[in-house]
């Protein structure tokens, strides 16, 4: 009984000595003067995909009803795109600003990559708003041509170009001009 207290005692001070060890630091972390600047604007615009005058790209893939994303819907004049990912607390509203977003004069289409089970809400939130959605492995392949590595980022083509990329539900509204909110 004596033996079980000290190994107790000694995995309790290890565990406080760790604890505090990791909060120091933090708090050294925190200090340091990289921590508080904002990253550089090019590693979040290389992280929300394509760049303004960028094709889309060339792929065979097909909406959870079965239409086929063709470059013909792509070369319309306008078409924004909405990238999402199952396990992203910001998605849901996100999904509302794209649906938002059909005054836009635009045509929408929703990509949601990862799990397609635990993406089953976004999915079903997507396609009872009207907007085309592709998910499982083609939206994986979409997101991934698209370079998009942060989510809910928004990508708005004009003839199959890039005119600008936003992140968040904020990044979508910037994309919509004002008298379209």
């Amino acid at each position: 009984m004596l033996v079980l207290a000290v190994a107790v005692a000694v995995i309790a001070a290890i565990s406080l000595t760790t604890l505090a060890l990791t909060l120091s630091l933090a708090r050294e972390v925190r200090r340091h003067p990289a921590y508080a600047e904002q990253p550089p604007q090019d590693l979040l615009d290389d992280a929300i995909g394509l760049q303004p005058g960028e094709a889309f790209p060339v792929l065979h893939v097909t909406a959870v009803d079965g239409t086929a994303i063709t470059q013909d819907m792509v070369a319309t004049d306008r078409l924004l795109v909405g990238f999402f990912v199952a396990n992203c607390p910001g998605c849901r509203g996100a999904v509302r600003a794209l649906a938002g977003a059909e005054s836009l004069n635009a045509r929408l289409l929703g990509v949601v990559a990862g799990n397609r089970q635990a993406a089953e809400g976004l999915i079903t939130q997507l396609v009872s708003a009207g907007i085309p959605t592709v998910a499982g492995p083609d939206a994986d392949l979409l997101a991934s041509a698209c370079r998009v590595d942060l989510f809910p980022t928004f990508t708005l083509f004009a003839r199959g170009q890039v005119v600008g990329s936003g992140l968040g539900e904020s990044g979508a509204k910037s994309l919509v001009p004002e008298d379209h909110e």
